[in-house]
């Protein structure tokens, strides 16, 4: 079984945009959860789900960056955006974490 982390991810929130970039003693938000999240112990792959929007470019080039894995797909969809990226990847499980819970406990993932 390939079982993988989710993030969903998009830049343009309305109440905070980029909150996934805003930093925290030093380092992205979202950093801190990939960081955090590869202490999972059964997880393949962890792979941020961002949107083909434009808004989103800034995401991508720090992913590169980072060498974090990702996947971009439906903007107003995450459902079909998870699914996509699970036919790409060949994920047979889905473990959705949200890209602004940073303090997601890796040993109940």
């Amino acid at each position: 079984m390939n079982i993988d982390i989710f993030i969903p991810v998009h830049l343009n929130s309305k109440r905070l945009p980029k909150k996934h970039l805003q930093l925290i003693n030093g380092k992205p938000v979202l950093q801190h959860l990939v960081e955090r999240l590869t202490l999972c112990k059964e997880i393949r792959n962890i792979i941020v789900c961002c949107t083909t929007d434009s808004t989103d470019d800034e995401l991508i080039d720090f992913l590169q960056k980072k060498k974090i894995k990702f996947f971009r797909g439906n903007e107003k969809d995450i459902l079909q955006r998870f699914l996509d990226a699970a036919d790409q990847f060949g994920t047979d499980i889905i473990v959705d974490v949200e890209g602004d819970k940073i303090y997601t406990d890796p040993y109940y993932v």
